[in-house]
């Protein structure tokens, strides 16, 4: 939906399966608007629609089976770092690390053979904290992920209740 302030008037945006240009969905859990501008909406369809308001233009990501680093999941967040990257946590695919100059995904899931990966693979929220860490909560606890060393840190509850720090 849009307000015109000018003519005091709502345009509604709606799935149209005739139009290729509109959403994908009528149901959006997340929009978020990046430094530049630009509008990001999720769709519960599995995907990502990014709509630029100086250019007019829409653009959508959406799951490619021939590319393993695309989105291919229900959107639940969204971030933007202060590089300009925008982080993508995802219901069950992990976290996306979106790159606006490449136009490339870099995917992040649970490992269960290396401690240093992330805790879970539904990503609920995603924080930049003033540092350049990026604060992930999952499923499974709290991530701490390192952009310089390109590892996380993970803190999850122990049994008792007590804070337990892999």
């Amino acid at each position: 939906m849009r307000f015109d302030k000018k003519n005091k008037s709502f345009t509604l945006y709606e799935h149209d399966s005739s139009n290729f240009l509109s959403l994908k969905a009528n149901i959006i859990p997340v929009i978020y608007k990046d430094r530049s501008g630009c509008y990001w909406f999720s769709a519960s369809c599995k995907g990502l629609h990014k709509t630029n308001t100086i250019r007019k233009s829409v653009k959508f990501y959406f799951p490619n089976p021939f590319q393993t680093k695309s989105i291919t999941d229900i959107v639940f967040t969204l971030c933007e770092s202060k590089t300009g990257k925008i982080w993508i946590g995802t219901d069950m695919h992990g976290l996306l690390c979106f790159d606006k100059q490449t136009d490339k995904f870099e995917l992040f899931q649970h490992d269960p053979n290396n401690p240093r990966s992330l805790s879970h693979n539904y990503v609920n929220a995603i924080i930049e904290d003033r540092n350049g860490f990026i604060w992930i909560g999952t499923l499974d606890g709290l991530n701490k992920y390192d952009p310089v060393s390109g590892h996380f840190e993970n803190y999850r509850r122990t049994i008792l209740g007590g804070p337990s720090h892999a």
